[in-house]
């Protein structure tokens, strides 16, 4: 038998085309269908259902500044009334608090420090290099936080990034050895 010509190859079916929903919901749109099955009737009441909700949510938070205004009147007049010993107290616990911050901002650049040099120094290298340091340096202005700048440059200055390793080449072939005579 001699072959003939090659038949033509069927071509793919076509992609299903999705049928538009049909049935509206409480709103115009049917729930739980995607936008794409949507008619246009549809998908315009989908969109203006969602922008309305999220008008009336930004419109029940249109009072915000006022409120931020009676609540530092409130703090004022709760300061106002305190009495001395009141007072006292509180400048107590702030400076408590500022102090608590300060001690374990300073322990925290430690440990940033640590992470920054990781992979960079040993272990030993590492406490070595911390350990005199003034850790307060690294904080933030207000004292409360890490610089993760200040100590990344640091990081950068004191164990620079090391290069990527040089990976030696592969020999083409090595040659077997040559058999003993015996």
């Amino acid at each position: 038998p001699v072959p003939g010509p090659p038949t033509p190859a069927t071509p793919p079916a076509p992609a299903p085309t999705p049928t538009p929903a049909t049935g509206n919901g409480e709103h115009g749109f049917p729930e739980n269908t995607p936008l794409a099955v949507m008619t246009d009737a549809q998908q315009a009441a989908y969109w203006r259902y969602h922008a309305r909700k999220h008008e009336a949510r930004a419109q029940s938070m249109s009072d915000y500044e006022q409120l931020k205004q009676q609540a530092a009147e409130a703090e004022r007049l709760r300061q106002a009334a305190m009495t001395d010993h009141e007072r006292a107290i509180e400048a107590a616990r702030t400076e408590g608090r500022a102090a608590a911050l300060a001690e374990s901002g300073a322990a925290l650049v430690e440990q940033f420090m640590a992470a920054a040099l990781q992979g960079r120094l040993s272990p030993e290298q590492i406490t070595a290099l911390i350990s005199p340091l003034d850790r307060k340096q690294f904080l933030a202005a207000d004292g409360l936080r890490v610089d993760t700048d200040k100590v990344n440059a640091w990081a950068s200055v004191v164990a620079p990034t090391p290069a990527a390793p040089v990976v030696p080449a592969v020999p083409a072939a090595v040659p077997a050895p040559a058999p003993t005579p015996a």
